[in-house]
């Protein structure tokens, strides 16, 4: 499929609505992606010798499942759970969701949002809501709205998210952003009633981190950072943090495996604690 641009259209009841391979690119405005196991998915290449060349844009556009459950397995349809898998799928993309002067986009009743693997990726003006854990599938990612991850040749990913300060970009979920090795830019965001917030790891060997001016509302960790040693910025600043449980909970954890020193600044933060618990924890 190449150059594909879908305007105000419908498509339903699918395990994978788009199944986008090759070169090219896509534009979809006004559409519903809906009840689908996948949404929109661009698989990796055979090789690290051979790329996408694939640019995707996506704005208007709902995903998600807007009834109370699948449609009945078509015949040999492969095993899925009762959430849609994503909304979105990809490998190896330059990928821009949403626009701050166009209609927003809508993730709602998922397993995940949008898994971005060895991308570069743009989030902008969309809302993901009761992104939620489904068990029938196994990544430590699942029930997170945003995640971004190296690929099989272990290139790292980039996740850029900067909202339409209208939107509260993810509310009612088990996580908002899920990292493994990628560059991360995450500022002016609301991540309201989830239990975790922002999870970056192996954010190291010259990649960055800057998580600035965020609101979270979180009732286990908002931030939590792991093992990000040798990263040329490891920024927490401004953020206002809410923490909800009535046990023990973190705000802030920086956490490093390796003898390596990670140089983390985490300043001007706002956290509100509501009983025990751990504003800001640096551990080994």
């Amino acid at each position: 499929m190449h150059g594909y641009k879908p305007d105000s259209s419908n498509i339903e009841d699918a395990h994978i609505a788009i199944d986008f391979v090759g070169n090219g690119g896509f534009k979809i405005t006004n559409s519903n992606i809906i009840n689908n196991v996948t949404g929109i998915n661009v698989p990796a290449n055979d090789s690290c010798d051979k790329h996408n060349d694939i640019q995707g844009y996506v704005t208007g556009t709902k995903f998600g499942l807007f009834k109370t459950q699948f449609a009945p397995d078509y015949i040999n349809q492969p095993p899925h759970g009762i959430k849609p898998f994503t909304g979105i799928s990809m490998v190896d993309m330059l990928f821009t969701l949403g626009d701050n002067n166009a209609s927003k986009n809508t993730f709602h009743n998922l397993n995940c949002g949008i898994v971005a693997c060895q991308s570069d990726i743009k989030i902008y003006n969309s809302t993901f809501d009761n992104i939620v854990q489904d068990n029938f599938y196994a990544h430590p990612w699942r029930g997170t709205a945003m995640v971004s991850l190296s690929g099989l040749c272990a290139l790292p990913g980039t996740l850029t998210v900067h909202p339409n300060a209208a939107n509260n970009i993810v509310a009612n979920g088990h996580r908002s952003v899920y990292t493994d090795n990628s560059n991360i830019d995450i500022s002016g965001t609301k991540m309201l009633s989830v239990v975790y917030g922002i999870y970056t790891k192996s954010c190291n060997l010259g990649l960055s981190a800057n998580i600035v001016a965020n609101t979270i509302t979180s009732s286990a960790i908002a931030i939590d950072m792991i093992d990000n040693a040798g990263a040329t910025t490891l920024l927490v600043n401004g953020n206002t943090i809410n923490m909800t449980d009535q046990g023990f909970c973190t705000a802030v954890r920086a956490s490093e495996i390796s003898n390596s020193i990670a140089k983390y600044i985490i300043s001007d933060n706002t956290i509100n604690m509501k009983t025990m618990g751990w504003g800001i924890m640096a551990q080994k």
